[in-house]
């Protein structure tokens, strides 16, 4: 009797440790709108890296921040219930500019596929403040990003994308 329950308990305790960190370290979320097609649609199902932005107080990251490329959940500048999802155009030091119908970034032009950019309500090139990022939607013409609002604080930065979990025919993992 005290050999089993010894057992479950080498069973128990670290499966419950590994439940409680999974926890701590990502959050679900689910794609709202087609801001982000083709890449996410509409209601699928993003497992969220929280650990990997992991802050060591004002204005620094604990291991890194967002790089080009990178998917992101945030707290957007903008009124909104929920978070949102862009990918990292550019990030601190970045001059963007966007001019016929395409982005660059310290003068190169991006080649990402997702199309036609207009330049909202910005003016251009922008340099990318220390903290700050510049995100856009990969449905460019759908989306309400930063040349709309601005630059995301890296402050509300929930999380990079890790992978979509559902449906399961999307599985997707992200570096």
């Amino acid at each position: 009797m005290r050999r089993a329950l010894r057992d479950l308990a080498e069973t128990l305790i670290p499966a419950v440790l590994f439940y409680v960190l999974l926890m701590v370290a990502t959050q679900q979320y689910r794609v709202e709108g087609e801001s982000m097609e083709p890449t996410l649609l509409d209601g699928q199902r993003v497992l969220v890296n929280k650990f990997v932005f992991a802050r060591n107080g004002p204005g620094g990251f604990l291991f890194h921040g967002p790089e080009r490329g990178d998917i992101i959940v945030f707290d957007p500048p903008v009124d909104s219930p929920e978070d949102f999802i862009k990918r990292v155009i550019a990030v601190p030091g970045d001059v963007v500019d966007v001019r016929d119908g395409s982005v660059y970034v310290n003068g190169e032009r991006v080649r990402d596929g997702h199309g036609f950019t207009t330049s909202g309500v910005r003016s251009y090139p922008l340099i990318v403040p220390d903290g700050q990022y510049f995100v856009l939607g990969d449905n460019r013409p759908r989306s309400n990003d930063s040349r709309a609002w601005g630059f995301v604080d890296a402050d509300r930065i929930v999380g990079r994308a890790w992978f979509t979990y559902w449906p399961l025919t999307a599985f997707r993992l992200w570096g």
